[in-house]
């Protein structure tokens, strides 16, 4: 799902906007080409699984969004459809089970007798590799940035989808490891608790009570990255 702009909106007061709600989703400002609706907001438009507009406008979009979606029968892979021989793979990766999804392509290349299947194989082989590097890359960032719940979850999808790989060896080693050090652990605490305080606040109305609660919670966790995002939560809080 992305977003477009459509008001000429300064690209500060966007950014500022987006993130005062928690907005992650891509932005694209301009409307789509060949399609400018009716300047009327909220306005919907519903792009199909082979890139064109299958819908537009304030109805109910729901049930074209199902449609469409149901034609997807591999998520993420990028191809709806595989040669025959590789549906079995093609599904190994929807699940992460990358080494199994590879291990499958490869006996198609090796026997070599359709040429399409062989294309399908190589290309599900180079998804799995692509899907291992931005994981590797994603957890190097979380550690870099000390959010190592996110590095856990990484290394253990890493180390289950690449078992017997040296990509999900390396991932398994290097999560048991992490877990040794103490200075590690105090983050994984902190962030947890962190955690459990923002759930909590659900139940808070005032907006001084969540600010104070998180800034007690970073005096209490100083040092760590979760009293910075406490801290940050209770700026947000304050100035919204």
């Amino acid at each position: 799902m992305f977003l477009l702009e459509s008001q000429g909106t300064e690209e500060g007061a966007l950014k500022k906007f987006l993130s005062d709600r928690g907005i992650t989703a891509p932005v694209y400002k301009g409307g789509l080409s060949g399609y400018d609706g009716d300047n009327g907001l909220p306005f919907t438009y519903v792009i199909g699984v082979d890139g064109t507009v299958v819908f537009e406008g304030r109805g109910d979009y729901h049930s074209v969004v199902k449609s469409e979606m149901a034609k997807i029968k591999y998520p993420g892979l990028g191809k709806l459809e595989v040669a025959k021989g590789l549906e079995k793979a093609a599904m190994s990766f929807v699940e992460k089970q990358f080494a199994k999804a590879i291990e499958d392509c490869n006996k198609v290349i090796e026997k070599g007798k359709d040429e399409a299947a062989v294309e399908d194989a190589k290309f599900i082989i180079d998804r799995c590799n692509a899907e291992g590097a931005k994981i590797r890359a994603n957890v190097d960032k979380a550690k870099e940035e000390k959010r190592y719940l996110d590095a856990f979850a990484g290394l253990e999808t890493l180390a289950v989808g690449f078992k017997g790989m040296e990509l999900g060896d390396a991932a398994a080693a290097e999560l048991k490891e992490l877990k040794k050090d103490k200075e590690v652990k105090r983050e994984v605490d902190a962030a947890t608790a962190l955690q459990r305080l923002i759930e909590s606040q659900k139940t808070v109305k005032s907006k001084t009570d969540r600010a104070k609660q998180l800034r007690d919670f970073a005096k209490k966790n100083d040092g760590t990255r979760a009293a910075e995002d406490a801290k940050t939560l209770a700026d947000q809080i304050e100035a919204g």
